[in-house]
């Protein structure tokens, strides 16, 4: 239950990273390369967003085993 209260606490910064992900993504399957689409997704501000998501989920795994 507590992992519950976690997840809802930090539900909207979740949100708003999984949604700047996804645009990011959509931007980069617009390359006409395969090459081009996978250097834009692996570029320095796509992978930051993806960083942030990952630390902000363990985060909330922290909180719920506290």
């Amino acid at each position: 239950m507590n992992y519950v209260k976690c997840l809802q606490h930090a539900s909207g910064d979740l949100y708003k990273l999984v949604t700047d992900i996804l645009i990011e993504v959509e931007s980069c399957a617009a390359k006409s390369d395969l090459v081009e689409t996978i250097r834009c997704a692996l570029s320095d501000a796509g992978l930051k967003k993806m960083n942030s998501l990952v630390l902000r989920l363990m985060e909330v795994t922290k909180c719920a085993l506290e």
